[in-house]
């Protein structure tokens, strides 16, 4: 089963973000679609970040009293059974709308996570259910920092100090929920959480490590144990820590742990890589990934922005495909005399640099293991180049078209017919198929359906 959501954890300064960014990355570099979201994203799929709650009754009585927003509120409300959802904080944020104070006050009160325990849960729940059903139907691969563990430890350890039962029941139902996107999580682990937190309070405004400290010391657990100031928030995040550790311990999902302590972007990356490599990486990668790892061509090449393009990353390669490495290069001769380095050696190897179109251009090609690699390099942002955009808009159209275009695209090329032609035959795309391919790019999906309609008749 496809891999369709990757869940990001781990305590407060421990790398969620970077690493959910690494993740987005090193997918998108495989020709593989992402959409990420991190904490705090106001447009967030599964999760409500400041987004208040109302009864249908309280509801109409906000309308009421407060009628000169009304017309916004109805706007940016949603129902779901009795209640009304709210985005208060995206009309604050986003759009400047200015509350009175206690009009701000009561949104507040009225927050998601405001909630009571089992109410925040039967809500956020709710949410990942219908985000599954839709992501589901979807080619993407979700990105998520933060809401899978976090939150629910936030509010039921931090903010409530339920039975730590509770919380474990609430990620389960979370991981239920999302179970046919087959998701992987990733918790990135911090051991010294005394400097973690010092670190980020040093690195962070003022502001935030007091609203932090507060938030963390003055309700649920840490109040309980009477724990207060920066030592108390650490007693806390230590607490925090070891149960989202057992949490992570009981997932049916696949998992790992990325120690992170040493705060090392190199290894972490690769870490990272290897893991998504892996578990998220779709089969038919798995070979020309692990040829690549082996030989090193991402890492020789990490100067010039390499990407991987053409049929392999939108799964429609067939015998004898190339594996097409796209490489932004301004100075040539040094661009040259790595490869040769790198590669001279590799079976059929042949440089050629000219000039085409009064853009200067280099491709190398040669054999390694069996597998035809050709490096293509211009000087021209990698994702501008045309290589890039026509897989692009070739996965645009496999995605809208379906599987029974994609196997008429495979047909055509295992009968010697090159990509981009095969695309432009299917389409009755008249002049050159490459030109013609860039020039769907702005289409609208209703455009090229109806192109694929005329085509057919």
């Amino acid at each position: 089963m496809t891999c369709k959501l990757v869940l990001i954890e781990g305590l407060p300064g421990a790398g969620k973000s970077t690493h959910a960014r690494w993740a987005s990355e090193i997918l998108a570099e495989l020709g593989l679609e992402t959409k990420l979201f991190l904490e705090g994203n106001l447009e967030h799929p599964a999760d409500y970040d400041g987004v208040a709650c109302f009864p249908e009754e309280e509801y109409r009585n906000l309308l009421s009293d407060y009628s000169t927003f009304a017309p916004i509120f109805e706007q940016n409300s949603v129902r779901r059974g009795s209640h009304f959802f709210l985005s208060y904080r995206k009309l604050r944020e986003v759009d400047g709308l200015d509350f009175p104070e206690e009009l701000a006050n009561l949104m507040f009160r009225n927050d998601i996570y405001e909630l009571p325990f089992e109410q925040n849960a039967e809500w956020i729940v709710q949410k990942w259910t219908e985000f599954a059903e839709i992501a589901e139907r979807q080619e993407a691969i979700y990105i998520f920092e933060c809401c899978f563990i976090q939150n629910p430890l936030t509010v039921g350890l931090v903010k409530h100090n339920v039975p730590k039962e509770a919380i474990h029941r609430y990620v389960r139902r979370l991981e239920q929920a999302v179970q046919n996107l087959n998701p992987v999580v990733i918790y990135v682990d911090q051991e010294d959480v005394d400097h973690t937190f010092r670190k980020a309070v040093e690195e962070r405004p003022q502001t935030w490590s007091e609203g932090f400290i507060e938030y963390y010391t003055g309700q649920g657990y840490g109040k309980s144990c009477g724990l207060t100031g920066v030592d108390g928030t650490i007693e806390v995040l230590r607490c925090k820590r070891e149960l989202a550790l057992e949490i992570v311990d009981t997932l049916e999902s696949t998992k790992t742990i990325l120690n992170n302590t040493a705060y090392d972007s190199v290894k972490g990356k690769r870490k990272l890589a290897e893991f998504l490599s892996s578990s998220v990486v779709p089969h038919h990668f798995r070979e020309i990934d692990s040829l690549i790892k082996r030989h090193s061509f991402m890492d020789i090449l990490q100067s010039f922005d390499p990407i991987l393009v053409g049929t392999f990353p939108i799964d429609i390669q067939v015998q004898g495909s190339d594996l097409d490495i796209a490489c932004e290069v301004h100075d040539f001769e040094w661009f040259e005399d790595l490869v040769q380095r790198s590669f001279g050696h590799m079976d059929g190897f042949t440089m050629v640099r000219r000039e085409v179109g009064g853009i200067e251009r280099c491709k190398v090609n040669f054999r390694c293991e069996g597998w035809q690699v050709e490096l293509f390099a211009q000087p021209v942002p990698t994702r501008s180049q045309n290589g890039y955009r026509h897989m692009m808009v070739e996965a645009r159209l496999l995605k809208l078209f379906g599987e029974s275009f994609k196997r008429s695209v495979i047909e055509l090329k295992q009968n010697g017919v090159k990509t981009e032609p095969a695309f432009a035959r299917l389409l009755n795309l008249d002049g050159d198929p490459y030109s013609q391919l860039l020039d769907l790019e702005t289409w609208s999906d209703d455009a090229l359906l109806n192109l694929l309609k005329k085509s057919s008749d």
